[in-house]
């Protein structure tokens, strides 16, 4: 948890080189962070407190051509005007050699599909 009035953004984590369940569960964990709180800092008035709280660990399944990730996200902040937010979904990921997908869902995990105007291309390839 972070408070002040000069809540800084967080850097997002490079895709690991190597795919495992292990460096896979890390990386979403950090990226999912990041995605949220400089979420909250880019579309909200003068935050004074932020949390993120990952609800179920990323554990990764793995397809073949990548991998299937979700976990329950718990988002939680104050602004300056005093008002307190809290935001629950599922961030749902598909994370292969080349790109990484993330699709957003209100209760129960889901595929991220590349042909849905909901899903965001995160990441490119490794170290981009």
């Amino acid at each position: 948890m972070a408070t002040g009035t000069n809540i800084e953004g967080r850097a997002y984590p490079q895709k690991p080189e190597t795919l495992s369940t292990e460096s896979i569960l890390l990386y979403l964990d950090d990226f999912e962070t990041a995605f949220a709180w400089n979420r909250v800092l880019q579309t909200s008035e003068t935050v004074t407190s932020l949390s993120v709280d990952n609800l179920n660990g990323f554990w990764p399944d793995e397809t073949g051509d990548g991998y299937l990730a979700a976990s329950g996200i718990r988002v939680s902040y104050s602004t300056e005007a005093g008002s307190a937010n809290e935001r629950e979904y599922v961030a749902n990921y598909f994370v292969s050699p080349g790109p990484v997908y993330r699709y957003e869902s209100t209760n129960d995990p889901a595929t991220p599909e590349p042909e849905s105007e909901e899903t965001l291309l995160v990441q490119c390839g490794a170290g981009t």
